[in-house]
This record gives structure tokens, C-alpha cells and sequence, in this order.
């Protein structure tokens, strides 16, 4: 069981290699949604700018998850730097979690898909359909390059 986990993290290292530079793929998308779903409620709901340590607790929080799916294997995937990224986003932006889960899967299903989702980024759209606070966050997840590269 283990070695499919590994697998699927390989996986996912394989198709961010082939996804345009600086831009999150289908599979590290789907990948990130899943480890935030998985993190505990207290952490998805809790406010992040008056929650003492919220970011270390974040980041153990996920490299917990991101680890127990590596299996302990060894994988292309740097999940503790994916970890870090991933919860300095959240608290540089302020936004809930579970909110920012909310924005990720409305606007996955609103603009068909990842890359449906960061052409309307790109283009205005997004800002119009789930707007501006949820646009600004998810530009920090799926475009900005620290959480990208730091998860592929």
C-alpha cells in the first residue's frame, strides 16, 4: 500500500514536470485539495491571524498528512516544503482553510478545471464569478511559483 502512495506522489513530481512552468497541474490541484480536506477542523475553521503558532501548526499539520500519503518512501515530492508554502499562503492572506477549500472547488467546478480556472484568473473572470479575496489566494496557490515548485 505503501508503494502506491509513493507511486502516486511520483506521479503527481512526473505531471508537474509537464504542466507550463510557474502553474500548478491537474494532478498536484487535485493532490492539494485532498491534504487540506484531510487537515483537522480546528485548523480549517481557526482564524488565522489570532491563532497562536497557526502557521508551524499548519505546516505540521500538512507534512503530517503529506507524509503518512508518501508512505515514508522516499519521493520527488517535497512535502515539507509543499507544507511550508502552502501554510504561508494561507497565513499571509488571512482566510480560513476551509474557506480557501470552499473558493478551490467552486472555482474548479465553475471554470471546468484547472486550467479553466487559471485562465479565468488571468483573465478577470474569476474575480467577477467567486471574487476578488478568493482570486487573490488562489493566485498564491496555483500560480505563484514558491507554492508551485515547492509542491512538484
Amino acid at each position: 500500500m505503501a508503494a502506491s502512495r509513493a507511486g502516486t506522489s511520483a506521479n503527481i513530481a512526473q505531471s508537474a514536470a509537464t504542466a507550463p512552468s510557474g502553474q500548478m497541474s491537474e494532478e498536484q490541484f487535485q493532490h492539494t485539495l485532498r491534504v487540506l480536506d484531510q487537515l483537522p477542523e480546528d485548523l480549517k475553521t481557526a482564524d488565522p491571524k489570532s491563532t497562536p503558532n497557526y502557521e508551524q501548526r499548519l505546516t505540521e499539520a500538512i507534512n503530517q498528512i503529506e507524509g503518512a500519503q508518501a508512505g515514508g518512501a522516499t519521493t520527488y515530492v517535497n512535502w515539507v516544503s509543499c507544507g511550508a508554502a502552502l501554510a504561508g499562503v494561507v497565513v499571509q492572506y488571512g482566510v480560513p482553510v476551509a474557506k480557501v477549500v470552499k473558493w478551490l472547488k467552486d472555482g474548479y467546478k465553475i471554470f471546468g478545471g484547472i486550467k479553466g480556472l487559471i485562465t479565468a484568473i488571468r483573465s478577470g473572470a474569476a474575480a467577477a464569478e467567486i471574487g476578488e479575496d478568493a482570486v487573490s489566494v488562489l493566485e498564491g496557490i496555483l500560480g505563484v511559483d514558491g507554492v508551485v515548485s515547492a509542491c512538484s
